[in-house]
């Protein structure tokens, strides 16, 4: 029998992409003589009998609404664009969908800040394409990650054989050198080119949510030193977490007095910082892992509903507030933070690593509020935890990877030093506050450690959806389920293909973040998962 599954070999609903697999008496043992390509071909059968396999064909299919099986692509030519993951099929069922598009190509070619997605179409007989309709389609099926650059064609340069010739594909126009957007010009002009050629898109309109397009935190900081260069004045990070829109950011910018500096990014080091500002909406809280610092959680909000604010928690200390030295006692911090922000509930909670624990113990303080608690590869004990030890100027690669940043090197400079360069860059400081606050950074992380260690759950009277980390596994004490009796209700685990220190990465959040959104915006555990 033929059986379509995800990754982790469940079956997928209709209209979900999955893998085509078959099985059953006549199935092949294997391939003679090619011991890895069977290993990898021939796989357990979670649903049939000891020793039963399962031949993954690497055909990409979704069901249809009358039980039949749609071709979508293969799992083999799948690319990878600014860390996520993408089937060229899948996009180019979409393109074709279009109206007035008779047919698609989808690839990836080196832009001029990494790879890019671009799809090329062709119209039908008479029609007269125009890539920003095109665009706007496929945004409105697929997520933002997803939408190519879009270039029309006459038609498709064809090999000898009479199939596309991908190597003659026109490259499309990347529109870096100058130039200030489609249809824009002055500041938000310059600001929709920034955005565009940092996040390795085309197309962005001057509404368009920067998350949305495919932004995060690391983004947001190298779009505020761009747009610094380009207009010959200082523009701080925090403004785009502010404004999100190039309409926005360049009014923001325009109405910032020309001999008057704006004040340094230390805003973005308050207790409550908003991540994706919005007036409606049930908010989503992110509580800080070990350190202090909540802005890696910035990448979720694109797989969040419309309009659903965005806020990260972090420690009082790196903005020169009080020191804790308990999870409770910080967790009544912040909910009295989260009650401000929020008078009335719901209250949704989510904390990766040690901010999991805070998490739990924030929901036991907001109860009996309605509350919902997502946990990212947290586990209630210390040893659980799996983040590196050392201080946070020792390990300064680990620990910004954990905060969904990266650290570039420069050569001729100490870990310590770049550390304290990036920060500097990153919050716009000057040396002796940069230096102070990785200080701080460090005195958060030794806090932190302390608190873990010591911390002794209370009971949450609800559910858990809990995110493990593939690369966890055989931790000691990495166990879901070591939840369950802090909690009333279920612990329903969703597996995600990264290690502990990439929970807050692009790969992750595709993972994560569907998933999330349809809990937040149902209340509902799955079946599918529910009682593992």
């Amino acid at each position: 029998g033929a059986v379509l599954l995800d990754r982790w070999l469940c079956p997928v609903p209709v209209g979900v992409v999955g893998e085509l697999y078959v099985a059953g008496d006549g199935l092949a043992r294997g391939y003679r003589g090619l011991s890895g390509v069977t290993a990898a071909a021939f796989v357990a059968n979670p649903f049939g009998g000891s020793g039963s396999r399962l031949y993954r064909t690497g055909d990409v299919m979704r069901w249809d609404g009358d039980g039949g099986l749609v071709f979508v692509g293969r799992s083999d030519f799948q690319v990878k664009v600014r860390g996520q993951r993408v089937e060229p099929g899948e996009v180019e069922a979409v393109l074709c969908r279009c109206p007035g598009v008779a047919g698609a190509v989808v690839g990836v070619v080196e832009g001029p800040v990494g790879s890019v997605l671009v799809g090329w179409v062709v119209g039908e007989a008479g029609v007269v394409l125009e890539e920003s309709v095109v665009r706007s389609f496929v945004g409105s099926v697929l997520v933002g990650f997803m939408v190519p650059r879009v270039v029309v064609l006459e038609g498709f340069p064809l090999s000898v054989s009479g199939k596309v010739d991908r190597g003659a594909l026109p490259l499309p126009a990347f529109g870096v050198s100058g130039s200030e957007g489609v249809g824009v010009s002055g500041v938000v002009g310059v600001v929709v080119s920034v955005f565009e050629s940092v996040l390795g898109v085309s197309g962005v309109g001057v509404g368009d949510d920067f998350f949305v397009v495919g932004g995060d935190s690391l983004a947001a900081t190298r779009v505020a030193e761009q747009l610094s260069l380009r207009l010959e004045k200082p523009v701080p990070v925090q403004w785009v977490f502010r404004a999100l829109t190039p309409a926005g950011l360049a009014r923001m910018i325009e109405s910032s007095p020309e001999d008057q500096p704006p004040e340094s990014d230390i805003s973005m080091l308050d207790v409550v910082v908003p991540l994706h500002a919005s007036d409606s909406g049930d908010p989503l809280f992110c509580i800080h892992p070990a350190g202090g610092l909540a802005l890696g959680y910035s990448g979720l909000s694109r797989y969040l509903e419309s309009g659903r604010p965005l806020y990260g928690l972090q420690l009082p200390l790196l903005g020169g507030g009080l020191r804790y030295q308990s999870v409770e006692s910080l967790a009544r911090r912040y909910a009295a933070e989260i009650r401000k922000a929020r008078p009335d509930g719901p209250y949704h909670l989510l904390g990766w690593s040690f901010g999991g624990l805070i998490a739990h113990a924030v929901a036991a303080e907001l109860s009996p509020a309605d509350v919902t608690l997502t946990m990212l590869d947290s586990y209630p004990t210390g040893e659980g935890s799996a983040e590196p030890g050392g201080g946070v100027d020792e390990r300064p690669e680990e620990w910004l990877r954990g905060l969904g940043l990266d650290l570039d090197r420069e050569s001729g400079e100490t870990d310590s030093d770049r550390l304290v360069s990036f920060v500097r860059r990153a919050f716009r400081l000057e040396i002796d506050t940069a230096q102070s606050l990785v200080g701080r950074l460090g005195d958060g992380l030794a806090d932190s450690n302390l608190m873990a260690r010591n911390f002794v759950p209370g009971t949450f009277d609800g559910d858990v959806l809990f995110f493990a980390a593939e690369g966890s596994a055989g931790t000691p004490g990495a166990d879901p389920n070591a939840w369950r009796s802090a909690i009333t209700g279920k612990v329903e685990v969703h597996p995600v293909p990264e290690d502990h220190l990439g929970m807050t990465s692009a790969d992750a959040f595709a993972v994560i973040g569907p998933v999330l959104d349809a809990y937040l915006d149902s209340g509902y555990l799955s079946s599918e998962y529910r009682d593992r």
